[in-house]
Protein backbone atom coordinates (compact mmCIF):
# COMPACT_ATOMS: atom_id res chain seq x y z
CA UNK A 1 0.00 0.00 0.00
CA UNK A 2 3.00 2.33 0.73
CA UNK A 3 4.47 1.58 -2.77
CA UNK A 4 0.97 2.75 -4.37
CA UNK A 5 0.20 6.02 -2.13
CA UNK A 6 4.51 6.80 -3.08
CA UNK A 7 3.77 5.87 -6.97
CA UNK A 8 0.06 8.15 -6.52
CA UNK A 9 2.17 10.66 -5.59
CA UNK A 10 5.28 10.83 -7.43
CA UNK A 11 3.16 10.46 -10.51
CA UNK A 12 0.79 13.45 -9.63
CA UNK A 13 3.94 15.36 -8.99
CA UNK A 14 5.06 14.95 -12.73
CA UNK A 15 1.74 15.23 -14.52
CA UNK A 16 1.05 18.49 -12.20
CA UNK A 17 4.21 20.02 -13.32
CA UNK A 18 3.47 19.07 -16.91
CA UNK A 19 -0.34 20.28 -16.45
CA UNK A 20 0.49 23.79 -14.59
CA UNK A 21 4.10 24.56 -15.73
CA UNK A 22 3.01 26.33 -18.74
CA UNK A 23 5.76 29.21 -17.87
CA UNK A 24 7.66 31.22 -20.54
CA UNK A 25 11.64 31.17 -19.80
CA UNK A 26 12.83 33.75 -21.84
CA UNK A 27 16.35 34.41 -20.64
CA UNK A 28 19.05 31.61 -19.31
CA UNK A 29 19.50 33.29 -16.35
CA UNK A 30 15.48 32.81 -15.19
CA UNK A 31 16.27 29.09 -16.78
CA UNK A 32 18.79 28.27 -14.43
CA UNK A 33 16.97 29.59 -11.12
CA UNK A 34 13.78 28.01 -12.24
CA UNK A 35 16.21 24.45 -12.83
CA UNK A 36 17.67 24.98 -9.04
CA UNK A 37 14.07 25.81 -7.71
CA UNK A 38 13.04 22.65 -9.05
CA UNK A 39 16.01 20.49 -8.41
CA UNK A 40 15.37 21.88 -4.32
CA UNK A 41 11.86 21.34 -4.37
CA UNK A 42 12.32 17.49 -6.00
CA UNK A 43 14.71 16.78 -3.39
CA UNK A 44 12.89 17.53 -0.23
CA UNK A 45 9.81 16.27 -1.68
CA UNK A 46 11.71 12.89 -2.15
CA UNK A 47 13.14 13.11 0.99
CA UNK A 48 9.17 13.69 2.57
CA UNK A 49 8.17 10.76 0.47
CA UNK A 50 10.59 8.70 2.16
CA UNK A 51 9.93 9.77 5.79
CA UNK A 52 6.07 9.18 4.96
CA UNK A 53 5.61 13.51 5.52
CA UNK A 54 3.16 12.97 2.62
CA UNK A 55 1.44 16.76 3.68
CA UNK A 56 5.24 17.82 3.72
CA UNK A 57 5.76 16.64 0.04
CA UNK A 58 2.44 17.85 -0.87
CA UNK A 59 3.89 21.22 -0.22
CA UNK A 60 6.97 20.61 -2.33
CA UNK A 61 4.66 19.85 -4.99
CA UNK A 62 2.93 22.91 -5.52
CA UNK A 63 6.36 24.38 -5.39
CA UNK A 64 7.82 22.15 -8.59
CA UNK A 65 5.85 23.39 -11.73
CA UNK A 66 7.08 26.91 -11.79
CA UNK A 67 9.36 27.15 -9.43
CA UNK A 68 7.25 29.13 -6.91
CA UNK A 69 4.18 28.59 -4.61
CA UNK A 70 0.91 27.52 -6.97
Amino acid sequence: MRRFIVSVTALTAVFGALVIAQTTVTTLEEYTKLMKSNAMANGAMNKAIGSGAYADARTQVRILPGGKAA
